[in-house]
């Protein structure tokens, strides 16, 4: 890898980052300061989750109410944050050789003694600390507000479920970067990021809606992120954990592969 380029990756994103950092720390900071007043009108949302499909509060989590941390902040908070996660990762992971090649300057970079591995490597550096520090604002951003409104919220737990996060925001962030390297154009790699996305959360809800078609949510990541159980009984699920950053390396290895000999004429 290339410190100066790392730094530059870092210097051209600035704006990016901060924009999404900024966005996750407001919402995490709005939705935990109203988790007491959403706790004292518990029965006031009870019989309109009664009235939502079994299905939907199970996409959402919020099959077991909203009252527990995990429910409240799965459904609330974490499903949110993960959409934000997958996007910054499609951005971040469509930059690089795509967004370069596009704009004419990929030829910069590589003209130097920096040989595309190296390169690509940067890059990916760059992705998986931004989603890092995007992880970090995030799980910060509700724990911050504990003490000011007098709820005790259970750190280690709240920080598995960011690990969760960051490693299904750096599996989007690897698919990503595979299609922009294969295609070398960030328009389709960003729709094709997109696309993905939305047809991976329409496989969980229509699965767990109709049951003659179920098993179609294991095709779906967001089958395998389940942030609610993991702040209600603090235990990082190491198997999906493991099977996102597999993707995310998965994605990033074959990318550089691609790229090592990828003909930058498109």
């Amino acid at each position: 890898m290339s410190a100066t380029l790392l730094t530059l990756e870092f210097r051209r994103t600035r704006v990016q980052l901060v924009a999404y950092a900024l966005v996750v720390a407001i919402y995490g900071a709005a939705v935990a300061a109203i988790y007491p007043t959403v706790l004292e009108t518990t029965e006031l949302f009870e019989p309109y989750l009664d009235m939502v499909p079994k299905g939907v509060l199970e996409a959402f989590e919020m099959s077991g109410g909203i009252a527990s941390p995990g429910a409240y902040f799965g459904s609330q908070f974490f499903q949110v944050w993960v959409i934000v996660a997958a996007m910054f990762g499609i951005g971040l992971g469509t930059r690089g050789a795509a967004g370069e090649n596009a704009g004419g300057t990929i030829e910069i970079p590589l003209a130097t003694p920096l040989s595309r591995t190296r390169y690509l490597l940067t890059t990916i550096a760059a992705q998986a600390l931004g989603m890092a520090l995007l992880a970090v604002v995030a799980v910060v951003s509700v724990l911050a507000i504990g003490p000011l409104i007098d709820v005790s919220f259970d750190i280690p737990a709240f920080a598995a479920a960011g690990v969760l996060s960051f490693a299904f925001g750096c599996a989007m962030a690897g698919v990503s970067t595979l299609v922009a390297v294969v295609t070398l154009d960030r328009g389709r790699s960003i729709g094709f990021g997109a696309l993905v996305l939305i047809l991976m959360y329409l496989l969980i809800v229509v699965a767990l809606l109709e049951p003659s078609v179920e098993g179609l949510k294991y095709l779906s990541a967001f089958y395998y992120y389940r942030p609610a159980a993991i702040v209600d009984k603090g235990m990082l699920p190491v198997g999906e954990t493991a099977l996102f950053g597999a993707v995310a390396i998965g994605g990033w290895g074959l990318a550089v592969w691609r790229f090592r000999s990828r003909d930058l004429i498109s």
